[in-house]
Parts: C-alpha cells; sequence; structure tokens
C-alpha cells in the first residue's frame, strides 16, 4: 500500500492501532465519478466489484469498527444495509451522501468538514471555500482531533 494510503488511515483511526486496510484504488476522476454513480444506483441491481467485495467482508465479519472516508460511504452501503445485526460499527468522514442517508444505512453521524467538496460538492463553486481546509483526511479523526487539542493547549 502507498504510503499517502497508509498515512490517511492513520490521520482518520490513529498511529499504531491495529487494523485491517480496505482500499479501493482511483481510477482517475472520470473514472471514479463513473464507479460512484453505479454505487449510487446499486438500489436498482448495479453494483462495482468492489462494493461486492466489500459487502461479503461486512457479512463474514462481525463486532467491527468501520471507518469511511469519502467513496468508502458508497462502497460500504450495500454491506450495511444487509449486515444490520452483525455488530458493525460504522464512522463517517466527508461523506459524498447525505446526513440522514448516512445515519439511515450506517446508524452514524456524518462527520463533514464545512469547506469539503466532496461532502458539499457546491463548495467548489464558492470562491470562499478555496483556500480553508477540505477534503483530505488530515480534517477528519484522530488528525483533526490532535491538532484540535494541541491549538487548545497553545491558547491557555
Amino acid at each position: 500500500m502507498s504510503p499517502e494510503f497508509l498515512e490517511g488511515a492513520d490521520n482518520i483511526i490513529g498511529k499504531g492501532v491495529k487494523r485491517q486496510l480496505w482500499k479501493n484504488r482511483s481510477h482517475g476522476l472520470i473514472g471514479d465519478l463513473l464507479e460512484s454513480a453505479v454505487d449510487i444506483l446499486n438500489g436498482i441491481g448495479l453494483q462495482t466489484g468492489i462494493s461486492k467485495q466489500v459487502e461479503l467482508l461486512q457479512k463474514i465479519n462481525r463486532n467491527m469498527k468501520i471507518y469511511m472516508h469519502s467513496q468508502a460511504h458508497l462502497i460500504a452501503a450495500e454491506g450495511a444495509r444487509h449486515s444490520k445485526n452483525n455488530g458493525n460499527v460504522y464512522y463517517s468522514y466527508g461523506a459524498p451522501m447525505s446526513n440522514g442517508n448516512v445515519e439511515k444505512i450506517f446508524n452514524t453521524e456524518a462527520n463533514k468538514n464545512k469547506a469539503d467538496y466532496v461532502a458539499h460538492p457546491l463548495n467548489i463553486f464558492k470562491p470562499s471555500t478555496w483556500s480553508k481546509p477540505g477534503h483530505g483526511t488530515e480534517n477528519y479523526g484522530a488528525a483533526k482531533a490532535a491538532r484540535e487539542a494541541k491549538a487548545a493547549k497553545g491558547s491557555k
């Protein structure tokens, strides 16, 4: 796995936490958009291969903590719908879906950064958001909490 992917996992989950990582490689902007569209439409019988694999992993694994960033929400949705009683707990960061859908599908709060262009797509048209922290994993989870704690400590 790439150092960037591992750093992203550390940012969200925390360093040194035992984990199993499920990665969906990027296929570029157009490929990722098409892949996302298929997973959004999976209610009508379409589903990507990675979504099928993650669905199976969610069904056979119990009592897992599943941390999702960005497109992982779309990939994990079908498995979450069909694995409601297996004890898995979901954590949402930068979801490209509505807060209501995140809550309904994953039974969790959608953590979104106000400047995030994936969680809030209209931000790409708002110049006031262009210089703010956006979609990167460093703006969510353990990395964000550590940065906020350091800032709070420094302001005392």
